[in-house]
């Protein structure tokens, strides 16, 4: 979808509401997530007495990462506000060239590029299935949640051992 912003750039004062289902499913990140559901919503975009224009939006998607311990699939749900401004010179919009994701090329707005940012800001840096996930082994990778693995594992932290590791006393 695709939001000519011509006509609004040109009338100062002017309010419309464009109803938005996107076609994002995916979020566009190092780690690909997929986006599971995403409530459709209405966009308002709006002429500022000509110098600004105001595009705001609120909507949930459900998106789909992984446990940052064990590797199980995770959904979390992400409340998203979109809320940007936007100079308005000469009828048209000026580009931010401290923005690069924008959304808008030659006064065209594209909804799925404002999600798509807005989606990757909301995402927490920590991701657990559980707050008391226990992880994988590490040295067979058995998921520690479903019980103890067999490994034999020496003695202390094996994470200690090879921080002391070359350390002469």
């Amino acid at each position: 979808m695709r939001i000519d912003l011509t006509d609004i750039c040109k009338k100062p004062g002017i309010e419309r509401s464009f109803p938005v289902t996107s076609e994002v499913d995916f979020v566009n990140t190092p780690e690909s997530y997929p986006i599971k559901q995403l409530v459709p919503f209405d966009l308002s975009i709006a002429n500022m007495a000509g110098k600004r224009l105001s595009v705001k939006g609120e909507t949930q998607t459900t998106v789909i990462m992984r446990c940052d311990r064990c590797l199980k699939d995770v959904e979390r749900t992400l409340s998203l506000t979109i809320d940007r401004t936007y100079p308005i010179q000469d009828e048209s919009i000026v580009p931010d060239e401290e923005d690069p994701v924008s959304g808008i090329t030659d006064n065209v707005l594209s909804p799925d590029e404002l999600l798509q940012d807005e989606i990757f800001l909301s995402l927490p840096s920590k991701v657990l299935c559980r707050e008391d996930c226990k992880g994988l082994c590490p040295l067979c990778g058995a998921d520690l949640n479903e019980g103890a693995c067999r490994c034999e594992r020496p003695a202390g932290s094996l994470q200690m051992a090879k921080a002391l590791e070359g350390i002469v006393l």
